[in-house]
């Protein structure tokens, strides 16, 4: 599959999951969930079918988004959603039918997982047996896909459609005192890295906490919110991690709960879809999704 298709269909996911943020019936709310389910799998069976069989198996999907998306009347997503088809060379061919032209798929290479709705979404191996003492939530500053320099801080990395990335050093480079490793791990907040797993979301790119407010050009969403808690509850349901203020918590929580100085972090405690919540309330509810995930 050549990159130009891959980004079209990574666009195509973080339209669907926009239309998630902002969609009310309920009904087409898990029809969208659904699509994206079916894109994130074909993905993860590597889309080794050939580009004609590929273009047939979109179709649908494709078509109903589309739908949902001009219902709700907003303007930025169609112009994303068009944008993301043009990228994948999709031609309309009146109301029933589309085409992708395209290279034969290759197999990808990946550390991604499965759609939001996965019981498992971190596997296995990138969860070693060692000790940890908290899980510190992070976004990356930065757009939807995760960048190298993100790799080197963050364990776990969430873009913009959900899918889980790996970061370049394992939870178990975070165990030992880090004072005598400083390039050996992932550096994630200041001062409160021994033992404590930095899991990110990525969005934020530009924004600023104001005044006035500035959500940049990738804000966080809802999806990535709700993943993130899945993955946080997993996490301290593997280290038998406590869901405390001081176990389960933003980096921008970190200096009034730990005492860790962080120099004015806000992340990511900001709900673009809920900007009434305060940031100690979006930290709240984000101890409270991952609690009622482990039916505490």
């Amino acid at each position: 599959m050549s990159e130009r298709t891959r980004q079209g269909l990574f666009e195509l996911r973080v339209a669907i999951a926009k239309a998630l943020s902002i969609e009310t019936d309920a009904g087409k709310k898990q029809e969208l969930q659904d699509e994206l389910d079916t894109l994130q799998e074909e993905r993860d069976r590597h889309l080794t079918m050939i580009s004609q069989a590929l273009a047939d198996e979109l179709e649908k999907p494709i078509q109903r988004v589309e739908q949902i998306v001009r219902e709700l009347q907003n303007e930025d997503l169609h112009v994303a959603l068009r944008r993301a088809m043009d990228k994948l060379r999709i031609a309309k061919v009146g109301a029933a039918s589309t085409r992708l032209v395209s290279q034969p798929s290759q197999p990808i290479t990946t550390t991604s997982v499965g759609p939001l709705s996965s019981s498992s979404a971190v596997p296995a191996s990138w969860m070693p047996n060692v000790t940890m003492d908290r899980v510190i939530c992070h976004w990356t500053a930065g757009g939807y896909r995760a960048g190298g320099l993100d790799k080197f801080h963050y364990h776990i990395m969430i873009e913009g459609d959900g899918t889980l990335v790996r970061g370049k050093f394992s939870i178990a480079d975070n165990v030992r005192n880090l004072i005598w490793n400083p390039r050996n791990y992932a550096a994630h907040t200041k001062g409160t890295n021994t033992r404590a797993i930095g899991v990110s979301v990525c969005s934020m790119a530009g924004a600023a906490e104001g005044p006035p407010l500035n959500l940049g050009t990738a804000p966080m969403l809802k999806l990535q919110w709700e993943r993130m808690i899945e993955v946080v509850a997993q996490l301290c349901r593997i280290y038998d991690i406590a869901v405390t203020p001081t176990t389960v918590l933003g980096h921008g929580e970190v200096e009034a709960n730990i005492g860790n100085k962080q120099s004015g972090k806000w992340d990511p405690l900001v709900l673009p879809w809920d900007l009434n919540a305060s940031k100690t309330q979006a930290g709240t509810m984000l101890r409270q999704g991952v609690s009622d995930l482990l039916g505490n």
